[in-house]
């Protein structure tokens, strides 16, 4: 209903609008009645071309107007929704397995039978089980990194009353900061040049860890790198009936506003997405730093042979 009493309004409007043109004089004329009356011959002629034209301009209106304010059927669009949900399914899905999938890696990990579980894979038998216990092994939630994705070794954690937390105790683990470097001191009687080859280690090593646990803590702080709230965002912009039917039905109006709401957050996760990357490029520096320095050894020596000399640390 409403659709079509717009559609009149134009109608009306663009008919009245063309004939008006006839009563307004193109040129303002001038000289003899001739040249008047050949000026009136010719504007009743563009006027009767714009008149021939209005049906073909209402019929272009009515198409513009139906492509805006009717719903969307056509077999392309259906097979783009039929494939995004397909899509969105698959991406929740496989995200919801990977989690699954933790308790089993993570049972081969700590039960791993004086490293004879790479002979039990090679030969499919089954992996020996109950090595790695609360008694055995109470920290094991510090080792997995599933403790980050809320799914524990042990859901039960026996150090809960020591208000101990695995999921930072991981963080330390995996950044390396529970390595234990040596602190440097004047008093040591060594070398000037091994002392000051150690200093340069232990500065690069240190540093390297405080980024690693930098980077890490941002995942401690999410706990679940799959939330809630994005499962949520995924299941609703691949969902064929609250999400796709609307698009394909509801004013145009309405569906640019609602696209300009995930345009919003697709520009936080690409802000969040260039702060990973940033990261990503930091840690490779990082690692290329960490085989500089740990091939020192073999510098000293190539040095030592170069010189002529017994190679000394």
């Amino acid at each position: 209903m409403r659709f079509m009493n717009i559609k009149k309004i134009a109608i009306l409007c663009t008919a009245a609008s063309i004939v008006s043109l006839t009563y307004i004089p193109s040129v303002i004329a001038q000289g003899d009645a001739s040249v008047y009356l050949q000026q009136i011959a010719d504007n009743t002629k563009k006027t009767a071309a714009n008149l021939e034209n209005i049906p073909t301009f209402l019929q272009n209106i009515g198409r513009f107007i139906d492509a805006w304010m009717n719903p969307d059927d056509s077999d392309a669009t259906i097979t783009m929704q039929k494939n995004f949900t397909e899509l969105g399914n698959l991406f929740t899905s496989t995200v919801d397995k990977q989690k699954a999938l933790q308790a089993s890696l993570n049972s081969s990990l700590l039960n791993n039978e004086k490293g004879r579980n790479v002979f039990k894979v090679n030969s499919g038998d089954p992996i020996t089980l109950g090595i790695a216990t609360k008694t055995t092994l109470a920290y094991a939630n510090d080792l997995v990194y599933s403790t980050l994705l809320n799914n524990p070794f042990f859901p039960d954690d026996s150090r809960k009353a020591k208000k101990v937390d695995p999921a930072l105790n991981y963080i330390k683990n995996a950044s390396g900061m529970n390595i234990y470097h040596v602190l440097p001191e004047g008093s040591w009687q060594g070398k000037e040049e091994a002392q000051i080859r150690y200093q340069s280690f232990f500065n690069v090593v240190n540093a390297v860890e405080s980024f690693n646990s930098y980077v890490l803590s941002n995942q401690y702080e999410e706990r679940n790198q799959f939330n809630d709230a994005q499962t949520k965002l995924i299941a609703q912009a691949s969902d064929p009936t609250t999400w796709f039917t609307k698009v394909g039905s509801e004013n145009i109006g309405f569906v640019l506003r609602q696209l300009l709401i995930y345009q919003s957050q697709i520009f936080i996760l690409l802000t969040e997405s260039l702060k990973l990357q940033k990261q990503m490029v930091t840690a490779q520096v990082m690692t290329n730093t960490l085989l500089i320095a740990t091939n020192q050894t073999n510098e000293n020596m190539m040095l030592s042979y170069a010189m002529g000399e017994r190679p000394q640390l």
